[in-house]
Protein backbone atom coordinates (compact mmCIF):
# COMPACT_ATOMS: atom_id res chain seq x y z
CA UNK A 1 0.00 0.00 0.00
CA UNK A 2 1.56 3.43 -0.95
CA UNK A 3 1.11 6.10 1.37
CA UNK A 4 -0.13 9.20 0.14
CA UNK A 5 0.77 12.26 1.75
CA UNK A 6 -2.89 12.61 2.92
CA UNK A 7 -2.82 9.61 4.46
CA UNK A 8 0.52 10.39 6.36
CA UNK A 9 -1.07 13.94 7.27
CA UNK A 10 -4.35 11.64 8.73
CA UNK A 11 -2.31 9.20 10.65
CA UNK A 12 -0.11 12.12 11.94
CA UNK A 13 -3.42 14.11 13.18
CA UNK A 14 -4.43 10.82 15.21
CA UNK A 15 -1.14 10.62 16.44
CA UNK A 16 -0.97 14.49 17.90
CA UNK A 17 -4.72 13.49 19.04
CA UNK A 18 -4.20 10.61 20.90
CA UNK A 19 -1.01 12.17 22.07
CA UNK A 20 -2.93 15.40 23.69
CA UNK A 21 -5.39 13.35 25.18
CA UNK A 22 -2.59 10.98 26.98
CA UNK A 23 -1.30 14.66 27.80
CA UNK A 24 -4.34 15.84 29.68
CA UNK A 25 -5.25 12.90 31.43
CA UNK A 26 -1.41 12.36 32.82
CA UNK A 27 -1.73 16.15 33.53
CA UNK A 28 -5.38 15.37 35.40
CA UNK A 29 -3.87 12.41 37.38
CA UNK A 30 -0.71 14.26 37.84
CA UNK A 31 -2.64 16.84 40.27
CA UNK A 32 -4.92 14.49 41.45
CA UNK A 33 -4.56 14.00 45.75
CA UNK A 34 -1.88 16.14 45.56
CA UNK A 35 -1.51 17.95 48.99
CA UNK A 36 -2.04 21.63 48.63
CA UNK A 37 -0.05 24.55 49.67
CA UNK A 38 -1.70 26.58 52.67
CA UNK A 39 -0.99 28.92 55.22
CA UNK A 40 1.01 28.59 58.23
CA UNK A 41 -0.69 30.34 60.61
CA UNK A 42 -1.11 30.91 64.35
CA UNK A 43 -2.71 28.64 66.76
CA UNK A 44 -4.52 31.83 68.24
CA UNK A 45 -5.92 32.11 64.57
CA UNK A 46 -8.12 29.41 64.70
CA UNK A 47 -11.16 31.06 66.15
CA UNK A 48 -11.42 32.82 63.60
CA UNK A 49 -10.31 30.71 60.81
CA UNK A 50 -13.10 28.39 62.09
CA UNK A 51 -15.81 31.00 62.01
CA UNK A 52 -14.73 32.48 58.70
CA UNK A 53 -15.46 28.42 57.58
CA UNK A 54 -18.39 28.11 58.43
CA UNK A 55 -20.03 31.62 57.58
CA UNK A 56 -18.96 30.60 53.89
CA UNK A 57 -20.77 26.88 54.10
CA UNK A 58 -23.86 27.64 52.41
CA UNK A 59 -22.28 29.78 49.81
CA UNK A 60 -19.85 27.20 48.98
CA UNK A 61 -22.44 24.13 49.51
CA UNK A 62 -22.86 23.88 45.89
CA UNK A 63 -18.87 23.68 44.59
CA UNK A 64 -18.81 20.19 44.22
CA UNK A 65 -21.00 16.74 43.57
CA UNK A 66 -21.48 14.04 44.66
CA UNK A 67 -22.48 11.01 42.35
CA UNK A 68 -22.87 6.93 43.18
CA UNK A 69 -23.29 4.42 40.19
CA UNK A 70 -23.55 0.86 40.81
CA UNK A 71 -21.58 -1.62 37.99
CA UNK A 72 -24.49 -3.18 37.25
CA UNK A 73 -28.65 -3.27 38.67
CA UNK A 74 -28.71 -7.22 39.59
CA UNK A 75 -26.72 -9.10 41.60
CA UNK A 76 -26.95 -12.79 43.10
CA UNK A 77 -26.12 -13.24 46.97
CA UNK A 78 -22.67 -14.59 45.71
CA UNK A 79 -21.58 -11.27 43.90
CA UNK A 80 -19.25 -8.72 45.22
CA UNK A 81 -21.37 -5.51 44.64
CA UNK A 82 -18.88 -2.43 43.24
CA UNK A 83 -19.69 0.86 43.65
CA UNK A 84 -18.43 4.39 42.38
CA UNK A 85 -18.11 7.38 44.29
CA UNK A 86 -17.05 10.23 42.42
CA UNK A 87 -16.42 13.90 44.25
CA UNK A 88 -16.60 16.57 41.80
CA UNK A 89 -15.57 20.13 41.73
CA UNK A 90 -18.21 22.23 39.53
CA UNK A 91 -16.47 25.36 39.43
CA UNK A 92 -14.44 27.53 37.70
CA UNK A 93 -12.04 27.50 39.97
CA UNK A 94 -9.66 24.46 41.73
CA UNK A 95 -10.78 24.06 45.47
CA UNK A 96 -9.29 21.83 48.45
CA UNK A 97 -10.99 19.12 49.91
CA UNK A 98 -10.77 16.31 52.50
CA UNK A 99 -9.67 13.47 50.13
CA UNK A 100 -12.28 10.33 49.81
CA UNK A 101 -9.68 7.72 49.96
CA UNK A 102 -8.28 9.37 53.26
CA UNK A 103 -11.96 8.91 54.96
CA UNK A 104 -13.38 6.44 57.37
CA UNK A 105 -16.30 4.46 55.37
CA UNK A 106 -19.36 3.83 57.17
CA UNK A 107 -22.32 1.43 56.65
CA UNK A 108 -24.48 2.87 59.25
CA UNK A 109 -24.96 6.64 60.79
CA UNK A 110 -21.48 8.52 60.77
CA UNK A 111 -20.30 8.76 64.63
CA UNK A 112 -17.76 11.71 63.07
CA UNK A 113 -17.45 14.97 61.44
CA UNK A 114 -16.23 13.50 58.74
CA UNK A 115 -16.05 10.19 56.61
CA UNK A 116 -18.04 8.13 53.77
CA UNK A 117 -21.88 7.37 54.73
CA UNK A 118 -23.56 4.74 52.83
CA UNK A 119 -27.53 4.89 53.45
CA UNK A 120 -28.82 1.48 52.56
CA UNK A 121 -32.64 1.31 52.19
CA UNK A 122 -34.43 -1.66 51.74
CA UNK A 123 -37.41 -1.06 49.48
CA UNK A 124 -39.21 -4.45 50.35
CA UNK A 125 -39.34 -3.38 53.99
CA UNK A 126 -38.69 0.46 54.12
CA UNK A 127 -36.19 0.04 56.68
CA UNK A 128 -32.61 1.46 56.72
CA UNK A 129 -29.69 -1.12 56.93
CA UNK A 130 -27.67 -0.03 59.47
CA UNK A 131 -24.28 -1.83 60.27
CA UNK A 132 -22.66 -1.33 63.90
CA UNK A 133 -19.24 -1.52 62.88
CA UNK A 134 -17.45 0.76 60.35
CA UNK A 135 -13.98 0.64 57.89
CA UNK A 136 -10.89 2.09 59.24
CA UNK A 137 -12.19 4.35 61.54
CA UNK A 138 -9.30 6.71 62.68
CA UNK A 139 -8.55 8.61 65.94
CA UNK A 140 -9.98 11.82 66.79
CA UNK A 141 -7.02 13.81 66.51
CA UNK A 142 -6.02 16.90 63.87
CA UNK A 143 -5.60 15.97 60.76
CA UNK A 144 -2.14 15.62 58.90
CA UNK A 145 -1.93 17.74 55.31
CA UNK A 146 -1.66 14.38 53.89
CA UNK A 147 -5.53 13.78 53.92
CA UNK A 148 -6.31 17.17 52.19
CA UNK A 149 -6.03 17.48 48.03
CA UNK A 150 -6.21 19.54 45.65
CA UNK A 151 -10.01 19.14 43.51
CA UNK A 152 -8.66 20.81 40.23
CA UNK A 153 -11.79 22.68 38.41
CA UNK A 154 -14.04 20.98 36.81
CA UNK A 155 -12.70 17.62 37.94
CA UNK A 156 -13.60 14.22 39.86
CA UNK A 157 -11.88 12.76 42.62
CA UNK A 158 -13.47 8.77 42.59
CA UNK A 159 -13.45 6.16 45.10
CA UNK A 160 -14.48 2.57 43.72
CA UNK A 161 -15.46 0.49 47.12
CA UNK A 162 -17.59 -2.92 47.15
CA UNK A 163 -20.78 -2.44 48.82
CA UNK A 164 -20.48 -6.18 50.31
CA UNK A 165 -17.04 -4.89 51.76
CA UNK A 166 -18.88 -2.47 53.72
CA UNK A 167 -22.02 -4.39 55.16
CA UNK A 168 -20.22 -7.94 54.67
CA UNK A 169 -23.94 -9.24 54.07
CA UNK A 170 -26.83 -8.05 52.05
CA UNK A 171 -29.58 -10.39 51.67
CA UNK A 172 -31.89 -11.15 48.93
CA UNK A 173 -34.31 -8.54 48.19
CA UNK A 174 -34.68 -5.13 45.89
CA UNK A 175 -32.71 -1.84 47.96
CA UNK A 176 -31.52 1.62 47.23
CA UNK A 177 -28.17 3.16 47.86
CA UNK A 178 -26.94 6.55 48.51
CA UNK A 179 -23.71 7.70 49.24
CA UNK A 180 -23.48 10.64 52.43
CA UNK A 181 -19.80 12.39 52.00
CA UNK A 182 -19.27 15.03 54.72
CA UNK A 183 -16.04 16.63 56.58
CA UNK A 184 -17.81 19.45 59.12
CA UNK A 185 -15.08 20.65 60.64
CA UNK A 186 -11.23 19.98 59.11
CA UNK A 187 -10.34 23.12 56.95
CA UNK A 188 -6.67 22.71 57.91
CA UNK A 189 -3.81 20.61 59.36
CA UNK A 190 -2.07 20.68 62.09
CA UNK A 191 1.85 20.18 62.57
CA UNK A 192 4.66 19.51 64.46
CA UNK A 193 8.17 21.29 63.32
CA UNK A 194 11.07 21.62 66.14
CA UNK A 195 8.86 20.98 69.07
CA UNK A 196 6.39 23.61 67.72
CA UNK A 197 3.05 22.99 66.83
CA UNK A 198 1.54 24.82 63.53
CA UNK A 199 -1.78 25.24 62.22
CA UNK A 200 -1.94 25.13 57.98
CA UNK A 201 -5.11 26.79 56.70
CA UNK A 202 -6.02 25.12 53.18
CA UNK A 203 -9.26 26.69 53.68
CA UNK A 204 -10.67 23.56 52.87
CA UNK A 205 -14.23 22.68 51.69
CA UNK A 206 -16.71 22.08 54.63
CA UNK A 207 -20.16 20.57 54.45
CA UNK A 208 -22.20 17.38 53.29
CA UNK A 209 -23.03 16.25 50.13
CA UNK A 210 -25.81 13.82 48.96
CA UNK A 211 -25.31 11.52 46.15
CA UNK A 212 -28.13 10.71 44.38
CA UNK A 213 -29.88 7.76 44.96
CA UNK A 214 -29.40 4.17 42.76
CA UNK A 215 -31.66 0.96 43.02
CA UNK A 216 -30.43 -2.76 42.54
CA UNK A 217 -31.92 -6.28 43.63
CA UNK A 218 -29.90 -9.00 45.13
CA UNK A 219 -30.94 -12.50 44.06
CA UNK A 220 -30.57 -15.88 45.79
Amino acid sequence: MIRTPKLIAEKNLKIITLLTLLLFVLIACSRKNVTPQGKIVNLEELDNLRTRSFSQMDARKNDVQLSIELAKSKFKTTETINVTVSLTNITSADIVVYSMDAMPVFGGTNKIPYGIEFILISEDTGLRIEKDSYLDFPQLMPPSPQVFSILPANSSHILKLSLTGVFQSIPAGNYSIQTLYMNKSDFGAEVNKESESYFVDYDAWIGTMLSNIESFRITP
